[in-house]
This record gives structure tokens, C-alpha cells and sequence, in this order.
């Protein structure tokens, strides 16, 4: 990947919209069938410029997907402090996650698992994502929601073992993202959710 320490404002701000213009196309379109030549002709620079800036398509995906990867984690950490319980940030992730479905190609999601240095980042991703789901849980813990006598580095384990069977059998194909919600992060949350945490559960799905 380039070094772009030393870009002046303008270059830096062409690299922003080159990897914006970019992610909206391959989310919109798949990446396969986004060229270079596409990227460029939108934001009406030369395909030269745009390779002085990214190396390619690779490395364009891997930044898009770290920039949206951090602005998600930054949303549900606020949503985390401002919330009143833990089932509040499930039903804002629960909505977050059917709204970027929405606008998101299968070709997209399945084509994103092809590449080496993007499979990295959502391995380094899911390690990170694993401590703040303890915390998560704890905190349910704390506040009622869910049981005290349960192991939450197992559940964290289970939840995440579910997101990538979900990826890997790409169920995204056959089902709708609020019924994978549903029918396995809802069914399994309920394990292990007190009666004041089936309650907020239930007041959640009705909400769905």
C-alpha cells in the first residue's frame, strides 16, 4: 500500500472521495464488475491519478472496509454510553444491521470473503469484537438482563461462531437478515436472559 504521509489537503481530500465513490459502487454492484476505469470516470479524474493514490481494487476495499468497520464501532460505542440497557443497544444493532443489508448486494458479500488482506482485517476484527462482547454481556449481567451463573467467554464464543456460519453457508442468499436475527441471535439470547431480560426481549421483538 502507498505512503500518503505526505499528500498536500487537496490529495487527501481525493483520496476520501476516491474511497467513498469506490465503496458505494462495489456495495451497490459487487466488486468484481466496479473497474478502475469506472471509479475514475465517476469522480472525473485520470485512471493515473487513481493509481497514484490506491494500488487497486484490493487495497480500495480493505481501506473502505476499515473506515466503515470503525465509524460502526464508534456508532455502537455512543449508543453503548447513552442507552439504559443493554437491550436498547440490541434492538439499535438489530435495525443497523437490517438497514446495511438493505443496501447491500449479495455479490458484494460474497465476493469480499475472495481477498487475503480483507479476510485479515475481519479476523483481526472478530478478536477485538470478543473482549467488547464480554463487556457487553457483563454489563447485561450488572444490570439484570441476563444470568449471573452462565461462562460469557462461552457465549461470546457461541455468538461468534454463529456470525461466521452465517458467512461462511452464506444464509444471506436464502434468508432475510431480520429472520437470521430472529430465528438464531434472538432464539439463542433467550438461554440465557433472566425473566427482566425475556421481558425488554419481547418488548424488542415486537418492536421488529
Amino acid at each position: 500500500m502507498k505512503n500518503n504521509d505526505n499528500q498536500t489537503p487537496y490529495m487527501q481530500s481525493l483520496k476520501t472521495r476516491i474511497l467513498e465513490t469506490a465503496m458505494k459502487e462495489f456495495v451497490e454492484k459487487g466488486v468484481k464488475v466496479v473497474r478502475m476505469d469506472d471509479i475514475a470516470k465517476s469522480l472525473g479524474i485520470s485512471k493515473r491519478t487513481l493509481y497514484q493514490i490506491y494500488d487497486g481494487k484490493e487495497e480500495l476495499l480493505y481501506e473502505g472496509l476499515r473506515r466503515f468497520m470503525q465509524r460502526r464501532r464508534e456508532k455502537v460505542e455512543e449508543v453503548m454510553k447513552t442507552s439504559d440497557t443493554v437491550m436498547d443497544v440490541i434492538l439499535y444493532v438489530y435495525r443497523l444491521n437490517v438497514e446495511e443489508f438493505r443496501q447491500t448486494s449479495s455479490d458484494f458479500l460474497t465476493e469480499i470473503t475472495h481477498y487475503p488482506t480483507v479476510q485479515v482485517l475481519f479476523s483481526e476484527d472478530r478478536e477485538q469484537s470478543y473482549e467488547r462482547f464480554i463487556g457487553f454481556l457483563r454489563r447485561g449481567v450488572d444490570e439484570g438482563m441476563f444470568k449471573d451463573d452462565v461462562d460469557l467467554e462461552l457465549i461470546s464464543v457461541m455468538f461468534s461462531a454463529i456470525g461466521a456460519y452465517i458467512t461462511s453457508n452464506k444464509l444471506y442468499l436464502t434468508y432475510e437478515m431480520n429472520k437470521l436475527f430472529k430465528d438464531l441471535i434472538f432464539v439463542s439470547l433467550r438461554g440465557f436472559c433472566t425473566q427482566k431480560g425475556l421481558k425488554h426481549l419481547e418488548r424488542i421483538e415486537k418492536e421488529m
